[in-house]
């Protein structure tokens, strides 16, 4: 298992130490956990209303909706794989490890992961078109990782979200990812 640092992480993705995600640590420590189980919520209107969630979501994805939510619970197997399209940030609450591949053309490669330990209070960026399974902890502690993502994956767009201009409007959903329709 490769410590993910600024080197190991290089090929896909970064740390990121600019943001202040205590208000949403301290909310996600203070969640129980289930015994043999890990649970996954893809939005949470809690953290989507700290100032950290503003920040990140106005300087990485330019005032696009973000989905922010977590993964807590146990989990000791590297089980399904996630793909998003836009780069992805993860604020690992607790110590986890996770699985990262680039993309390929599925049937033709097999994904080749390369499995990260991830530090506790670790701020990481994985470029968007990575391949990744969900977080894992092969020593049975408990799983405590917040991810944000570009998207309302499974919602028309936020009604909170103002267009300044008709061209910003032009945006189009595409099951988990971006794409500006010229």
């Amino acid at each position: 298992m490769i410590i993910l640092n600024e080197e190991t992480i290089k090929p896909f993705g970064r740390i990121r130490k600019s943001h202040d995600f205590i208000g949403a640590k301290r909310y996600i420590a203070s969640l129980s956990c289930i015994e043999n189980s890990l649970i996954h919520i893809e939005s949470d209107e809690h953290l989507a209303s700290l100032k950290a969630y503003r920040e990140v979501s106005e300087e990485y994805y330019g005032r696009l909706p973000v989905r922010i939510g977590y993964y807590i619970g146990y989990n000791e197997i590297e089980s399904p794989c996630r793909y998003h399209k836009s780069s992805t940030l993860f604020v690992a609450v607790s110590e986890c490890q996770i699985g990262v591949s680039t993309m390929c053309e599925f049937g033709k490669e097999i994904p080749l992961f390369n499995y990260f330990t991830i530090p506790q209070n670790t701020i990481f960026e994985l470029f968007g078109s990575m391949i990744f399974t969900r977080p894992h902890n092969r020593s049975g502690k408990e799983i405590r990782l917040i991810e944000m993502y570009a998207g309302n994956r499974d919602e028309q767009f936020s009604k909170d979200f103002e267009w300044e201009s008709d061209y910003e409007a032009r945006y189009l959903e595409c099951q988990n990812t971006w794409e500006i329709v010229l």
